[in-house]
């Protein structure tokens, strides 16, 4: 019951050995074996300090227990079991997509979800709950999928575990400022999260039906090489997983409702107290990562770039401390958006259009060259010297 685990012939020789140092019979191995086959695997765990076999000899009976929809939505990132080909050159990419997922834990219902193929951030996080917050008809439509999704409107809780995009200042006061409470997972227990980790393998389980897909371990695998077979674009395997959830999982019966969650939904429908943010754009950048500048009688300056609008002009010398920013590192190049008082926030540009796009070249070829094609790609922002 060491950290080090010896090994079972080890202890017999030990054992033996102690024996023959009192002069009494040898034990034999197997009455040594049945005595630690005895020993209470808990108390083995605990002495070895295996957190692993703590967590299987730990009972969590009971279930998460919620009333109504969107009272309680969890939220969790996962990386795609597939390689994708980009949509010009039909090369497979070098990195597969991640998947943000929001599901209503009362109706089992998906609300939301994003895909991109940047690791999770609260870029993307911001966007999935903008999927989840406003209505799907416009984006089912423009993707031609032939589905219903009525889930919609702010919920109550997000469930999340704690990575460092949710636990992020930027998320955290975007969902006090909503009105949203969000309850944090214990650490290193998925089982709490069991909804939404459930969701993600039945997504992951159909996700392998497609060409390019990397199954979920090796020997599934059976050494195929998943790039030969990608044949899907980030916009079709998006559109395919938009049909996946709206089309599918959403419409087919829920084993533990006994209904289809869409139908749960419907029922409780009329009756749901729907909250809605007060301004689409205000609620997507308060999701936005921010940062603290001093406005200086040439604008402000964010990674090494100069921004600028006529509205600044009667604050400058006049504006005391720092002001709030928020920018999305998808479009930093080009503009940000920049909080004056608590009700007034605007968006200001770069005050060289030509050097904004000079830099976006120089971003687009060092991508080229560290990562390779950067099509359907969030920009990388990075600090380049405004002497260069």
């Amino acid at each position: 019951m060491k950290p080090e685990r010896p090994t079972m012939t080890y202890l017999v020789e030990q054992v033996r050995a102690r024996c023959a140092r009192k002069s009494v019979r040898l034990a034999d191995r197997r009455t040594i074996k049945a005595r630690v086959d005895h020993i209470d695997r808990r108390t083995v765990a605990l002495k070895r300090k295996d957190l692993k076999g703590v967590k299987a000899t730990k009972a969590v009976p009971g279930q998460y227990v919620v009333s109504r929809p969107l009272e309680v939505v969890q939220i969790d990132h996962t990386q795609v079991d597939i390689f994708l080909v980009d949509e010009k050159t039909r090369k497979t990419m070098d990195k597969r997509p991640w998947l943000t997922l929001a599901i209503d834990v009362f109706t089992r219902m998906v609300v939301g979800f994003h895909l991109s193929m940047d690791k999770p951030s609260r870029v993307s996080l911001g966007l999935c709950m903008l999927n989840a917050v406003y209505d799907k008809s416009s984006w089912l439509k423009e993707r031609e999928i032939d589905a219903s999704w009525p889930a919609a409107g702010l919920p109550e809780a997000v469930h999340v575990d704690n990575g460092a995009d949710f636990r992020s200042r930027a998320f955290s006061w975007a969902c006090r400022e909503e009105g949203i409470k969000v309850i944090f997972r214990p650490p290193r227990a998925p089982q709490y999260g069991g909804h939404i980790e459930r969701l993600i393998g039945t997504m992951m389980g159909r996700v392998h039906f497609y060409p390019g897909s990397t199954f979920s371990n090796p020997i599934a695998r059976q050494g195929n090489k998943p790039g030969r077979f990608s044949a899907m674009t980030f916009r079709g395997f998006e559109r395919a997983l938009g049909w996946e959830i709206a089309g599918r999982y959403n419409e087919e019966i829920h084993s533990a409702l006994l209904r289809p969650p869409i139908a749960v939904w419907r029922e409780h429908e009329a009756s749901l107290a729907l909250r809605m943010p007060k301004d689409r754009m205000a609620f997507w950048v308060s999701f936005l990562p921010d940062a603290r500048r001093t406005l200086r009688p040439d604008g402000i300056w964010l990674h090494g770039i100069p921004y600028w609008s006529n509205t600044l002009s009667g604050r400058v010398g006049r504006t005391k401390g720092e002001l709030l920013i928020k920018f999305d590192p998808r479009d930093v190049l080009f503009a940000i958006h920049l909080t004056l008082t608590d009700s007034l926030s605007i968006r200001i540009r770069c005050r060289n259009g030509a050097q904004a796009e000079r830099f976006s070249r120089i971003r687009e070829l060092i991508c080229a060259i560290m990562i390779g094609p950067i099509e359907n790609s969030p920009t990388v922002a990075f600090r380049v010297s405004s002497r260069r």
